[in-house]
């Protein structure tokens, strides 16, 4: 929740200023004195769009390939069911 958030948001500043900061608390109070509890939300709406669309991409081709196995899988069983019943067919005809 919250934590991670001011955390995230503080390594990311940490990483992209020039070292003006005494460690990670030392940015969290200036991030929260400067900018209040919005600035630790910073980039929160491009980040969940970016996991969202990775996301989506990742369920489309998951349920793709599923029901590609499983149409292979159901047409190999109509196939061995189609042979039974063709060599049934075929033995009752020899009798």
């Amino acid at each position: 929740g919250g934590r991670k958030a001011a955390v995230d948001a503080a390594a990311s500043t940490i990483r992209k200023s020039k070292p003006s900061y005494d460690g990670m608390s030392d940015c969290i109070i200036k991030i929260a004195r400067e900018e209040g509890i919005q600035g630790f939300y910073r980039g929160l709406v491009p980040s969940v769009l970016k996991t969202m669309a990775g996301t989506g991409l990742t369920f489309a081709f998951f349920t793709l390939t599923k029901n590609t196995l499983e149409s292979i899988h159901d047409n190999r069983i109509a196939e061995k069911e189609r042979l039974s019943l063709v060599k049934d067919d075929l033995s009752d005809k020899k009798i």
